[in-house]
């Protein structure tokens, strides 16, 4: 289970399936042997993380100033994909058992928190930075 140790910098969806894996090998560790349904879920979700990373990649080489029109057809069918895909993962997290849903609760928590920590560094970096530029 989660406790409060100092928990890594999850900057990534690599570093929160990371994070999952190890509080889930904790988990079944603690409980004595594996836990085949979160093993089920922890893949799934590796699955559609995987496939949303290589959307994005897609979408990083879209360049709009070079192309003339965009094909909004395929973005639709793109974001249509990935709605479906974010509707059978939260079913399956739905029918989990207590425990790993707990788990994954608390690991988007904890992750989500990690983002907005990096957020506000990063904001405030380009704050120091403009500062520095007013300055000089």
């Amino acid at each position: 289970m989660v406790d409060d140790r100092a928990q890594p910098a999850l900057t990534s969806s690599t570093d929160m399936l990371k994070f999952m894996e190890d509080a889930l090998r904790e988990l079944e560790e603690a409980q004595g042997g594996q836990d085949p349904q979160a093993r089920a879920q922890l893949d799934k979700l590796r699955q559609q993380t995987a496939a949303l990373s290589r959307v994005e990649g897609q979408a990083q080489q879209l360049n709009p100033s070079s192309h003339a029109a965009v094909d909004e057809l395929a973005i639709a069918g793109q974001i249509d994909n990935l709605d479906g895909q974010l509707r059978s993962l939260e079913a399956s997290i739905a029918k989990a058992d207590p425990a790993t849903q707990q788990l994954f609760s608390q690991s988007t928590a904890l992750w989500l928190q990690q983002q907005q920590q990096q957020q506000q560094q990063q904001q405030q970096q380009r704050q120091q930075r403009q500062q520095e530029e007013h300055n000089n």
